[in-house]
């Protein structure tokens, strides 16, 4: 929001180099709407002040950048024109973990939001501020799940997401939307990528090859028949790379019998917030290895013949269910070390590089 140290800083600092846009948000602090206002505010202005860019990056002040962060955009522009479905390019994964999700040139498609460093076109900017949320429900609802619901599901709009993230966020400690537990227990643990000079793999998700490419990788993967608890048993090598494929029920995305939480809690996926997926198919990267997640009977993947339907696809029982509870990321005791606590700024400066906190051992 406005702030006059933070716009000082900025125009001594910094307006040498940049043209800068301030935006004096008329929604009270601590509403959801303003966070949709600033969105909002950054679509419109990037446009509007270049209008012969067609690509516009979105990037908040409370992430931490890779060092590839520039160059992966400025490789996968041209995905935004070679398939009309895909909305945005994100920076971030929420099933990219720490020592888990590991090759930085893989690309997957997903119908997701927009978060934490993304990419879109201007035609697509256009479709997203005519699905904005209205200002009389704007402070109730989070502009990129709304977006998400009236683009991502009637229009197919898809996002480019990368297997290790090249941004990660920092900002958490009593934010809007991301609180300090979260931030350490959740946030955290997400992998960032530390390489300056990554080639992407462009071609499975350009040009509307995805689709036909998911297909053939799903069929020619070793296929996982869970017959034990996956928590309990080890179905996926750490140190010998490949393709696995698992089948599960679920019925339409909601997820009541517990498959995909089961899943996700058991072989580190994101059971906190699976929602990146592609018809159905949920992908993660695993110690090189690269696990998809099919849901039965509904995605068009789930091939499956009736005689081999239910020895195949998976459904956990109740004492799965429970093991689960125990494998939750969220409720796995964090490392020993030290932790961060986020303190008043001494300076603008100092608030603007998130430098603002001490570290107590613990």
């Amino acid at each position: 929001g406005k702030n006059e140290n933070i716009m000082n800083t900025f125009e001594s600092e910094f307006s040498q180099y940049l043209q800068i846009s301030y935006h004096s948000n008329p929604t009270p602090i601590g509403l959801s709407g303003r966070v949709n206002e600033h969105i909002k505010f950054a679509l419109r202005t990037g446009f509007d002040r270049y209008p012969i860019a067609d690509k516009l990056i979105i990037l908040e002040d409370d992430l931490q950048l890779a060092p590839d962060f520039l160059s992966y955009f400025h490789q996968t522009a041209n995905i935004l024109d070679s398939d009309p479905r895909i909305m945005v390019v994100n920076a971030y994964s929420f099933s990219g973990w720490q020592g888990e999700a590991m090759n930085d040139e893989r690309l997957f498609l997903a119908t997701m939001y927009p978060c934490y460093g993304w990419m879109t076109s201007r035609t697509w900017r256009d479709r997203m501020l005519q699905f904005w949320p209205k200002t009389i429900m704007s402070n109730h609802v989070d502009w990129d799940w709304y977006v998400r619901l009236y683009l991502g599901f009637p229009e197919g709009a898809l996002a480019v997401l990368p297997e290790v993230s090249r941004t990660k966020h920092r900002g958490g400690g009593g934010g809007m939307h991301v609180t300090g537990w979260e931030q350490t227990k959740n946030l955290d643990r997400h992998s960032i990528n530390d390489r300056p000079n990554v080639t992407l793999n462009l071609w499975p998700v350009s040009n509307g090859r995805y689709e036909a490419y998911l297909r053939d990788t799903i069929e020619e993967a070793n296929l996982l028949v869970i017959t034990e608890n996956p928590c309990l048993a080890r179905y996926i090598p750490k140190y010998k790379v490949g393709t696995f494929v698992i089948y599960f029920q679920m019925e339409g995305d909601k997820d009541k019998e517990k498959s995909l939480h089961f899943l996700h809690a058991c072989l580190n996926g994101n059971e906190l917030a699976p929602q990146e997926h592609y018809q159905l198919v949920y992908t993660w990267g695993y110690y090189g290895n690269v696990i998809y997640t099919v849901a039965c009977p509904n995605s068009p993947y789930c091939n499956i013949s009736p005689v081999d339907y239910n020895r195949v696809v998976y459904k956990p029982n109740p004492d799965d269910l429970h093991t689960a509870i125990k494998h939750v990321r969220s409720q796995r005791p964090m490392p020993a070390g030290t932790r961060q606590v986020r303190v008043p700024p001494q300076s603008p400066e100092e608030e603007f590089n998130l430098e603002n906190y001490y570290i107590i051992d613990n």
